[in-house]
């Protein structure tokens, strides 16, 4: 996301128009915006010195931004973690940067506990409470439909926002109850398509889907049997993740 970044920006509209490339590449950014602007010329040349020998490197421009000395060492850390992760085959999975509101946030548990009574006839059975709900959409499925590319096409969304209008939350397994390792979100045809199958026929008819989902919700299982120390989540249990 290019959207607080103007340097970023360009490099992204070049990529697009000179080369092609509209996404595939990965990139280390920050979502802060710019506090400062660029140097005066006069605070990089002094008077009679040529700016271009100030250059960094050749073609780049001459004045900078101010930088807090400690942050490019952290952008280089960040970067050499992320190589070294993905060399040993254990590739990181990130904060995400989107943007959602509490709205969106309260829509989907609103969304899931219609859902429910649709299907079961009460809300009983939904265990999860709005900060959960956070985790599930934010941090866990990342705004996207479980079934999707992690890949949000040129125009689709605004900035760090990510539409979740067509997205529900469902029961993975539907024998269990709506906990918060037990909810996949979709859009509401993969959800109502989702909600008429079995577990058994994913397992076997997508093998791969049903190992991915399956280990999202195991991480899910196990970052809340470790930030309470036990495991407060029904018919589960903490067990290691496993190596994806």
């Amino acid at each position: 996301e290019t959207s607080v970044d103007p340097l970023a920006r360009s490099v992204r509209s070049r990529l697009r128009k000179d080369h092609g490339i509209k996404s595939g590449v990965t990139v280390l950014l920050s979502v802060e915006k710019p506090t400062c602007k660029l140097l005066p010329i006069d605070q990089v040349a002094a008077p009679g010195q040529d700016p271009l020998d100030f250059q960094v490197v050749p073609n780049f421009r001459v004045r900078t931004i101010p930088v807090l000395g400690t942050l490019p060492a952290m952008f280089g850390m960040a970067a050499a973690t992320f190589l070294l992760a993905r060399l040993a085959g254990r590739d990181l999975d990130p904060d995400s940067p989107v943007s959602l509101t509490r709205a969106q946030y309260e829509r989907q548990l609103t969304r899931l506990e219609d859902r429910e009574r649709e299907r079961f006839g009460s809300d009983d059975g939904v265990a999860v409470d709005i900060d959960e709900i956070v985790y599930l959409v934010r941090e866990l499925w990342r705004g996207f439909s479980a079934r999707a590319p992690r890949v949000v096409l040129p125009g689709g969304d605004k900035g760090l926002c990510r539409s979740t209008s067509e997205l529900v939350l469902t029961r993975w397994d539907s024998r269990r109850p709506a906990t918060v390792d037990n909810l996949v979100l979709l859009t509401r045809e993969e959800a109502d398509t989702h909600d008429s199958t079995d577990l058994e026929t994913i397992r076997s008819a997508e093998p791969k889907f049903y190992r991915d989902v399956s280990l999202r919700l195991q991480r899910a299982r196990h970052d809340f049997c470790c930030r309470h120390d036990q495991c407060l989540l029904q018919e589960s249990s903490c067990a290691p993740l496993a190596t994806a």
